[in-house]
């Protein structure tokens, strides 16, 4: 019974980072897909939700604690030495510039 629950948990953990990854990846390539005016949305509620909750939804879901960062933790199994701030940092920043690339890409050069 016990090694049914430590399978369960396995299953479980990755099929939540495939479904966190899916939605990175996807975030990460919407100035190119997604209309510019549900980017700016959508980069809206990012900002909120990190600017008011201070942790994302999907990583304390993945890994039940909110002092944990995806990023933090995958780059750290790489041996890259990021802390958190610098996380949030970036990710505030892309959410800021993602709407601008996603009009030029979307108005201009496509």
């Amino acid at each position: 019974m016990e090694k049914d629950t430590k399978v369960n948990k396995n299953v479980r953990y990755y099929a939540i980072f495939a479904v966190h990854s899916i939605f990175i990846g996807m975030w990460l390539t919407s100035p190119f897909w997604l209309p510019w005016p549900l980017l700016i949305m959508l980069s809206l509620l990012l900002y909120f939700q990190s600017r008011f909750l201070g942790y994302c939804v999907a990583t304390r879901w993945q890994f039940g604690s909110k002092d944990v960062s995806f990023w933090v933790y995958y780059l750290g199994q790489l041996g890259l030495a990021v802390t958190k701030d610098k996380i949030t940092r970036y990710t505030r920043m892309f959410l800021f510039f993602s709407p601008i690339i996603g009009f030029v890409w979307q108005t201009w050069v496509r």
